[in-house]
């Protein structure tokens, strides 16, 4: 009797194609899955980071709105007088200013009161600065990791000659008002950043950080009535 010779049966060529375009559309169906997961999660990070800035932008117009306001009654506590006196004194043996470091210098004999977040502490009538930068209650937010200031330039003073209520109508009475410009200057950075107009120096004032966001906000303020001197 003959030996019976058993042959091992191999894949047919078109069942191995079709294992192989199956693989392939595997593969593509996981590049396409991880792709569209890789957009997604960059998309995400950029519309955070997008809705940070914003709200950034946003506080900080508000804290430019709100040094204004508060430098304005501030000021019109003490009344006009001092604010004429500190404008007089500005022109008088002053150095060259910098309001900001995107305006240029001011001119030695230029009216200017400088007002800063500091000078509201201990000021007469006055509770402490508009915003709280105390750790734990920041106004702008607990762990924001964003340091808030501002600087207001009071200028352009001059007496307003205007009838008055009860006065000469001619405008030549004992009672004047003073008006001046109020530009207030909001900032808020990163502890690291650095904001110092008063500095004369163009290399020194425009150490900025890449992180700031700046504001400013502009009003004219009427002081008074005061008498003439």
């Amino acid at each position: 009797m003959l030996p019976t010779v058993m042959h091992a049966s191999r894949p047919s060529t078109r069942r191995l194609r079709r294992r192989g375009a199956a693989m392939l559309v595997v593969m593509m169906l996981l590049l396409i899955v991880t792709a569209t997961a890789s957009f997604a999660i960059h998309a995400t990070s950029v519309e955070l980071r997008s809705t940070g800035h914003a709200r950034q932008r946003m506080q900080t117009r508000y804290l430019a709105e709100a040094a204004l306001v508060s430098t304005m009654t501030m000021l019109e506590q003490s009344g006009p007088e001092p604010l004429g006196i500190a404008l007089e004194r500005s022109t008088s043996g002053a150095v060259v200013r910098r309001l900001a470091p995107e305006e240029p210098p001011m001119a030695a004999s230029t009216g200017n009161h400088r007002v800063e977040i500091t000078n509201f502490s201990g000021s007469a009538g006055v509770v402490g600065a508009p915003i709280d930068t105390t750790v734990g209650r920041e106004s702008l937010g607990v762990g924001m990791g964003y340091t808030p200031t501002f600087v207001v330039d009071v200028n352009d003073g001059y007496s307003f000659t205007g009838a008055i209520a009860g006065q000469r109508a001619d405008g030549l009475g004992t009672l004047q008002y003073l008006v001046a410009t109020y530009t207030a200057r909001g900032r808020t950075l990163p502890p690291s950043d650095t904001y110092s107009p008063t500095t004369a120096s163009l290399a020194a004032t425009l150490r900025r950080g890449t992180h700031e966001s700046a504001m400013n906000a502009r009003g004219i303020g009427i002081s008074g009535p005061t008498r003439r001197r």
